[in-house]
């Protein structure tokens, strides 16, 4: 998905997932993400494209974070087939 551009505070979101009930990794999924920082106004919105890692799928995008913050990355996973999608959300620290 384009790779890693010049902005200093870049990050890169790889997320894998796989179906809770057998385990096996899911290949098909639409996924998307909120990024909001604790310290800022306003989220970010990107898609997470699907990429090939060691023969698997997992999905990812590059976000630029605004500086040392807390996080709050909220992830919406659409599976074909499934009657709804599932989100999750994780925090995390950027520190340089």
């Amino acid at each position: 998905h384009g790779g890693a551009g010049t902005p200093r505070h870049q990050q890169h979101i790889v997320v894998a997932i796989f179906d809770a009930d057998n385990g096996v990794r899911v290949e098909n999924a639409r996924v998307s993400a909120r990024i909001a920082g604790l310290g800022h106004v306003g989220q970010q919105s990107l898609a997470l494209e699907a990429m090939m890692i060691a023969n698997t799928v997992t999905y990812g995008a590059f976000v630029t974070l605004s500086g040392n913050d807390s996080y709050e990355i909220s992830l919406d996973i659409a599976v074909p087939g499934r009657p709804r999608t599932i989100s999750v959300t994780f925090s995390s620290e950027h520190v340089q």
